[in-house]
């Protein structure tokens, strides 16, 4: 903090002497508005642009018309070189005005400096031409007392005394802004400590966190008072200076009309923004409700004719992100500032962007909803797509989870769930359980019924396997060197799949090698001279370790 506040002093120090030492001639300079400034209202951009009088950096006047020939501009600066050349004298005179036949002529002393034209009052601003020479013997009498300050050695001694005093006062100020935000955030740490302690949610310390986020306060107020404190300081020291002077009510005007101006349109947004908490009041309401109805459908205590409660969930969801769609639809016209050009340009930013990187996003959720109002399949359901099967965990909008027999997540767009077949074992399970079958290949030397009996033997001694319906061996092919025969049975549940339709082929290969069958598929060349089974006491031979 030491630090921040050293280069915030020498930052503020450092433009405080830039300021101090601009040459006069850049303030004394004809200033006119360029294409890019703002031309005061009732000037268009075809119109001969105006020409402002600067003198010690403080506008004057600001002349419109054209006189004998002279434009706004020229006109300007040859006034701004007649009154810099009378200010240069020791000696001046009263700001007067006096009406001549073309206009009102100011003067300083005897010498006639500004002559206002009717073309020089801007309708646009409901003035006349009296009250522009009003202020333009104001201004220049300003000026004028201004100079004869700068020329003062001892009112330039007490400016910079005051300057000095005033920066003590903003280094004390910053000093012990410093050690009260030290201190604040050490009492602050102690009473979290002692109020929160070791309390842990999920493992995750709460104390840590609240640690950095009133540390983030704290210094976020100390930040805005410093930038306070640096902003009245340098407004004060300039204006102590006359030739800086205008800078500091400029400074001064700027953050006072800042400040009015936000709490004036917070004022006049309430009713604005108590109608948008109305809305979103009535809306949240009206989402809770709908999120209750349709899940009483989704646990089957209230009916609806049309709708299903497996698709109660996912319809609640869209119901509501209408709600809220309309919702900020009818909000929007109360934001403040909602009809100012920099938030419809925001609003088209944002939906801009929003349109290009939604486009995958739009076409996953119209699959999403696919799935949910087809039924396909539901969370819990045992389903195969493509080389993926599994357990369906999640239906999501844009995604499906699936966790496989091998303990893996499996993540499945729902764009690529449409365009694919989808096998679902469990919609049909009911008391017939979840139906498998594994197709095998014998030679036509094996009886067919001998095949069929050993098969039906195999799934006789394959736990979990349902024995009503019974398994049912089928001949689904004669090919050119074997029968094709098709084994279906019922597993009792449909995780289970893969593990039963292992056990089910090993006690196949263990049944026919028993019976001397042999199982020669898919091709073989010729019959060999014995049969190719494996004597049952070398069924459980293991491998050799060394």
């Amino acid at each position: 903090m030491r630090r921040q506040i050293i280069q915030g002093m020498t930052a503020a120090l450092v433009f405080f002497c830039i300021v101090l030492s601009m040459p006069w001639g850049w303030a004394e300079t004809n200033q006119t508005p360029s294409e890019d400034s703002d031309i005061p209202p009732g000037i268009s951009r075809g119109m001969t642009s105006p020409g402002i009088v600067m003198i010690h950096n403080r506008p004057i006047v600001l002349f419109y018309g054209t006189l004998m020939g002279v434009k706004p501009e020229q006109r300007a600066i040859l006034a701004q070189e007649r009154i810099n050349r009378i200010l240069s004298r020791k000696n001046l005179g009263k700001v007067t005005s006096k009406e001549i036949a073309i206009g009102i002529v100011i003067s300083i002393g005897e010498q006639n400096l500004l002559l206002i034209t009717p073309e020089d009052s801007n309708p646009a601003y409901g003035e006349t031409r009296q009250e522009v020479v009003n202020q333009a013997v104001k201004n220049l009498t300003l000026a004028v007392e201004e100079v004869k300050e700068g020329r003062s050695p001892r009112h330039n001694l007490m400016a910079a005394v005051y300057t000095f005093l005033a920066t003590i006062l903003y280094a004390a100020i910053l000093w012990c802004l410093a050690r009260a935000s030290r201190w604040t955030e050490a009492k602050a740490e102690k009473l979290e400590k002692r109020w929160v302690g070791k309390v842990e949610i999920k493992g995750v310390s709460i104390l840590e966190h609240l640690t950095q986020v009133t540390h983030f306060l704290l210094t976020g107020v100390t930040w805005a008072i410093g930038l306070f404190a640096t902003y009245s300081w340098l407004v004060f020291s300039l204006k102590c200076f006359p030739y800086t002077r205008s800078w500091g009510e400029s400074l001064g005007s700027y953050l006072s009309g800042t400040i009015e101006t936000i709490v004036l349109g917070t004022i006049k947004a309430l009713p604005s923004l108590f109608t948008v908490v109305i809305i979103i009041v009535c809306t949240r309401l009206l989402s809770r409700l709908v999120k209750s109805l349709f899940q009483a459908v989704e646990a089957r205590r209230v009916k609806f004719i049309a709708l299903d409660p497996e698709v109660a969930r996912p319809t609640s969801r869209i119901i509501i992100v209408m709600l809220w769609l309309f919702a900020l639809i009818m909000a929007y016209p109360h934001l403040p500032g909602s009809g100012t050009t920099a938030f419809k340009g925001v609003t088209l930013f944002a939906g801009l962007i929003a349109s290009l990187g939604t486009t995958s996003i739009v076409n996953q959720a119209a699959g999403g909803l696919v799935l949910m109002y087809s039924r396909a399949f539901r969370p819990g359901d045992f389903i195969k797509v493509g080389e993926t099967e599994g357990v369906v965990t999640n239906l999501g909008i844009l995604s499906t989870k699936i966790r496989t027999a091998r303990k893996e997540e499996v993540n499945i767009p729902n764009a690529v769930l449409v365009g694919n077949t989808t096998i679902n074992y469990t919609r049909l399970t009911g008391e017939n359980g979840v139906m498998i079958h594994i197709s095998i290949t014998i030679g036509y030397t094996t009886p067919w019924r001998k095949v069929q009996a050993l098969l039906l033997t195999a799934a006789g001694k394959t736990r979990d396997l349902l024995s009503q319906p019974a398994p049912d061996v089928r001949q689904v092919g004669l090919s050119d060197f074997y029968v094709e025969y098709q084994l279906i049975a019922a597993v009792t549940r449909a995780e289970i799949r893969s593990e039963v339709l292992s056990a089910l082929l090993g006690n196949i290969q263990d049944v026919f090698n028993e019976n001397g069958e042999q199982i020669m598929s898919p091709h073989y060349v010729a019959d060999t001279p014995e049969k190719q089974v494996i004597p049952k006491g070398k069924w459980f031979d293991m491998p050799r370790t060394a």
